[in-house]
């Protein structure tokens, strides 16, 4: 049903605690690569890797969202507030791993120093990683944020195109994508320029236009909400033992579609009892990049201490590594992400980056 948009913020809570999930969704699924070297032979459970699309999805809604809120807000502007939220972690963490890549690179087996490699990984921009044969940084997790800085470039261009910051950005951007998407189906799109016609770019024109309407006042009940957030889930779920193909804007890009309006277009009153997921939502960033550093030092400390036949290791491992993980990226947060944004924000204040939509927009 349509009703006047609320203006209370709910949406932002309900937002920040989503993205708590996800990554610890993503913490859980790069548990399995730990346990496989432990013996481990059951099911990897590819769909809690669907964290990524989730957050796809929100950056979506989150950029035509805060577009909408903040209309005098350009291109510029936009860029550098993207900037000062993602930069200084993402290279700070990727400093950390060419550290350890060029002073212990035993520590790592799944990293190796290659200049051009390391060059790109900076710039954040697809190239060939020199062990693991993708198109992935050598801070792994900053795969995601090459696509982020991708789609940044695009909404980037329609706010300097446009001044309709609803449906003709919405219709601009997610245009834009569609063609690239499209694009191999026409013509040979060979190497790195491959990386962004991905069919998992259209998981943001998801969010643009879930963004879209919820702007224009469409709202569920909990109920339906409830039934959204549990067939999103039971369709990621099935992805892991029924056959489909390789499509992943849509295998996991709807249920993470579905998981998304589920959670935040019911109105909702939030409580204290959401404390706990509010913070590892604010930390969200900061666990997602930190989570595979901190899982394979504790993974290399769990085998040495008792190695991989302790009854019940799966079951241990995850109970211990994934809180383990998550606090790892709240002390990242607080001690780095948290003062390095807020230092770089009002050095570059410029009056509208306090909007709240800032907040939840990682």
């Amino acid at each position: 049903m349509a009703t006047k948009p609320q203006a209370d913020g709910h949406e932002l809570v309900a937002i920040q605690c989503l993205r708590g999930l996800a990554a610890m969704m993503v913490v859980v699924y790069h548990c399995f690569p730990q346990l496989d070297r432990m013996g481990y032979q059951g099911l990897h459970l590819q769909s809690l890797s669907g964290g990524v699309d989730v957050f796809f999805v929100i950056s979506g809604f989150i950029m035509l969202y805060s577009a909408h809120r903040t209309p005098h807000r350009g291109a510029g502007t936009f860029l550098q507030h993207r900037a000062i939220r993602i930069l200084p972690t993402y290279w700070l963490l990727t400093s950390l791993v060419v550290a350890i890549a060029l002073i212990a690179p035993q520590l790592m087996g799944s990293t190796r120093f290659e200049s051009g490699h390391v060059l790109f990984s900076y710039l954040m921009l697809p190239a060939r990683h020199p062990v693991l044969d993708h198109y992935w940084p050598i801070l792994v997790p900053g795969w995601t944020l090459n696509y982020e800085a991708f789609f940044y470039a695009i909404f980037a261009a329609g706010l300097l195109l446009l001044r309709d910051r609803g449906l003709g950005l919405a219709a601009f951007v997610g245009t834009a994508i569609a063609l690239l998407v499209l694009a191999p189906l026409v013509v040979p799109v060979p190497g790195a320029a491959r990386f962004y016609t991905d069919s998992v770019m259209i998981e943001f024109v998801f969010g643009l236009f879930a963004g879209l309407a919820y702007l224009r006042g469409w709202r569920i009940g909990r109920t339906t909400g409830i039934v959204c957030i549990a067939a999103g889930f039971a369709l990621l779920l099935a992805s892991d033992i029924v056959p489909h193909p390789d499509i992943r804007g849509l295998v996991y890009g709807v249920p993470a579609l579905l998981i998304f309006v589920g959670a935040v277009f019911p109105r909702f009153t939030a409580s204290g009892a959401l404390r706990l997921p509010r913070l590892i939502g604010d930390a969200s960033y900061s666990i997602y990049l930190t989570n595979m550093i901190a899982m394979a030092a504790i993974g290399l400390g769990w085998r040495r201490l008792f190695g991989s036949d302790l009854p019940g290791n799966t079951v241990w491992f995850i109970l211990f590594a994934v809180p383990a993980c998550a606090a790892a990226g709240i002390l990242c947060y607080r001690l780095v992400e948290l003062p390095a944004t807020r230092a770089l924000k009002s050095l570059f204040a410029n009056g509208d980056g306090k909007h709240p939509a800032a907040v939840a927009s990682g």
